[in-house]
Order: structure tokens, then C-alpha cells, then sequence
């Protein structure tokens, strides 16, 4: 029970600190970016503390609860250390060696003990170890030399920090890059631990992480757009395509934990890729026709284009969709798509076949193949003919 007031604790001091920085002078862009981003920064620290109050033994919850408030303290003391006061050398101090402990947590912890906690193998043991050991030689060369370049809007400031040895700078750069490479060492081996857990996983624990992964491409490309939108200028929108990933990723988190309707996503991630090259397709028709092809031809656009580029974009939508639907499942949703087949062919043959024994054998194969059971058994009735 105590285990499980502890996140709840979290979750309000998050909530606190999350008021804390909205109050700072942050500029607005606008409310829904704002609204976006804050569910961003809290959706860490609130999920893992409700995964610790409903599954307190599982590490996943605590891991994501740490990870949110040690990342949120790091934008605190970032924030702090740009303004001008005596708490300017606490905030350096705090953004100093914070990042490196939200990073362990989340590229770390998070990956060798979802979904279950647990460590895949005992071979894992040392990842654990080594990170935390990384972490604190980090820590050291950060945390304990006379100053920290801060992030500052008009560039980066050295900030004294309050909390120094009496050392060679090279002994805390060296304490930092040795820390760094025990870092990303230990960054390796959870990956690893958890292709090899997914390779070996089963069951309810094969869809768990089939949803962390699809929701982690997810994000990774979604990041290729965010980038995009940064170099062209549209900052608003990258950042809510930035927190929009964000909440996807914690949101798979917390569905693969509790394990909420997961037999579903195979279908779900192949019918959103098809929906969204649906939409690629579709839309790069309808610009191609209705703005480049009048432009080169007539030099400028017209509404007869524009028309006929509407109607075009109609008539291929549902060819265009089944083609789609068909590449995306040979590929991303094979068992149905070969289940899919089958039941094709063994519809066609069967207005033609006329033998009892193979219609039979054809008729296992198929519930075979689409429902995978441990075993298939068909009972033929004889009816006695009276002459």
C-alpha cells in the first residue's frame, strides 16, 4: 500500500512542477500547443505513477515515473539557470547531471525490463550495473567542476556551480567521457535484451511489445517530420508533432502494460500505414494535377484543372485503397493476408469439388491456417441412401 501512495506522491509533485515551469514566462505560441506540450512533459511522471499504484511489483511503472521527474527537474533547472538570481547556480548545478539519469532511465531501465519487470535472462545482469556506474562518473565530471555552460536563449553562459572539487578540468572531462562510453555500452545491451525477449516472446507478452514497437516506428518517423518542420520554419507545428510522439510512445507504454486490447493492433498498424499512403497518394494526384500540370501548361492554375483533378482523385479512391491495403498486409500483416488467401482459394474450389475426403482435408487445412488451433478433427455425417 505504501508502495503505491509513492505514486501518487510522484504524480503531485510532477503536477507541481510542471505548474511551476507554466508560470515562468514561457512564451505562448498557442493554446494548443501549449495544452499539447504540458500533456507531453506530464504524461511520463502521471502514467508511470498510475502504473505504480495499479502494479506496484512491476519495475516499468517506477522506471517511467523516474524518468519523468528526473526529466522535468532538468527543464526546471534549466530554466532557472537562464534567469538572473542566486538560484541561477542551483538550476546549472540540477541541469548538469539530470539528463544523464532521465537518459539511463529511458534508453536504459525502460527497454531490459518492459513489459513484465523483469529481466529477460540472467546474461542481463550487468546492464544495470554498468549504467548506474556510467551514470555516477557522469555525474562527477558534470556536477563537480567549477562551471556548467547553461542553454540560453541568446546562446550558451557559463553558470558557477555551487557544489565544486578542487580539480584538473581533465579529470572531470575524462570522469565524464569514460561515464558517457559505460553509458552507451549499457544502451546496447538492453536494445539487445529486448530484440532477443521479442524474438522469444509469446502470447500475450508478443503483443505487448509488438505495441511498444509499433508505437517507437511510430515515433522515430515522426521525428523525420519534426525535423522537417523545423528547417522550413514552422516551429508551432513541429512541436506539437514533437508532443503528439510523445504521448503515443507513453500511451503504448501504459496499453502494453496493462495489456488493454492488444490482439487488435496488428490490423490497427496496417490499416493506419494504409490510410496514410492513401493519403500521400491520393493528395500528391490532386496537387499534381489541379497546381503543377496547369502551371507548366498554361502558366497558371484553373478551376477546370482543379475540377478534374477532384473527380480523378474520386474515381481512383477505391482501387487506389484496395491496391494499398493489399501491398501494406503482404507486408506488415502477413498471417491475415495469407489467411486471407486461403479462404480465397478454398471458396473457388469449392464450387467445383465434388470429393467428400478432400473437401474435408481442404476444409481443416483452411481453419488450420486462419485460426492456428493445436489441433483440427472434421466429422463427416453419412446419410444412408434408400432405393
Amino acid at each position: 500500500m505504501r508502495l503505491r501512495w509513492a505514486g501518487v506522491v510522484m504524480g503531485l509533485i510532477a503536477l507541481a512542477m510542471f505548474v511551476f515551469i507554466g508560470t515562468q514566462g514561457v512564451e505562448s505560441v498557442t493554446p494548443l500547443v501549449d495544452i499539447m506540450g504540458l500533456a507531453a512533459f506530464a504524461s511520463p511522471a502521471l502514467v508511470g505513477a498510475y502504473l505504480v499504484w495499479r502494479l506496484p511489483d512491476n519495475a516499468v511503472g517506477w522506471t517511467l515515473a523516474g524518468f519523468g521527474l528526473t526529466f522535468t527537474l532538468g527543464v526546471i533547472g534549466e530554466t532557472i539557470a537562464t534567469m538572473d538570481g542566486p538560484l541561477a547556480p542551483f538550476g546549472a548545478w540540477l541541469e548538469s547531471w539530470l539528463w544523464a539519469a532521465s537518459t539511463v532511465a529511458l534508453l536504459v531501465l525502460l527497454p531490459l525490463r518492459f513489459p513484465d519487470g523483469v529481466l529477460p535472462s540472467t546474461r542481463f545482469r550487468w546492464v544495470t550495473p554498468l549504467a548506474l556506474v556510467g551514470l555516477g562518473l557522469v555525474v562527477f565530471g558534470n556536477a563537480f567542476k567549477p562551471s556548467y555552460m547553461a542553454s540560453d536563449p541568446g546562446g550558451e553562459v557559463g553558470v558557477p556551480l555551487p557544489l565544486t572539487i578542487d580539480l584538473p578540468i581533465a579529470v572531470f572531462d575524462a570522469s565524464a567521457f569514460l561515464g558517457m562510453a559505460l553509458m552507451l555500452a549499457s544502451v546496447g545491451g538492453a536494445v539487445v535484451s529486448s530484440v532477443i525477449r521479442f524474438r522469444r516472446s509469446a502470447g500475450v507478452e508478443r503483443q505487448q511489445m509488438k505495441v511498444f514497437a509499433g508505437a517507437l516506428v511510430f515515433s522515430v518517423t515522426g521525428m523525420a517530420l519534426n525535423l522537417v518542420l523545423y528547417e522550413i520554419g514552422e516551429e508551432s507545428a513541429a512541436n506539437l508533432v514533437f508532443a503528439t510522439l510523445v504521448l503515443v510512445l507513453v500511451a503504448s507504454i501504459a496499453l502494453a502494460v496493462l495489456r488493454y486490447r492488444l490482439y487488435d493492433f496488428d490490423r490497427l498498424v496496417s490499416r493506419t500505414v494504409s490510410y496514410a499512403l492513401l493519403v500521400v497518394i491520393l493528395g500528391s494526384l490532386y496537387v499534381l494535377g489541379a497546381v503543377w500540370l496547369p502551371t507548366r501548361l498554361i502558366g497558371q492554375q484553373s478551376p477546370i484543372f482543379v475540377a478534374g483533378s477532384t473527380l480523378a482523385v474520386a474515381a481512383l479512391f477505391t482501387p487506389i485503397r484496395r491496391w494499398v491495403m493489399r501491398w501494406v498486409d503482404r507486408r506488415f500483416n502477413r498471417s491475415i493476408y495469407d489467411a486471407q488467401r486461403v479462404s480465397d482459394v478454398f471458396a473457388a474450389r469449392l464450387r467445383d469439388q465434388v470429393d467428400a475426403e478432400r473437401l474435408a482435408a481442404d476444409w481443416a487445412n483452411v481453419v488450420r491456417v486462419t485460426l492456428e488451433p493445436s489441433m483440427v478433427g472434421v466429422w463427416v455425417r453419412e446419410e444412408s441412401s434408400q432405393t
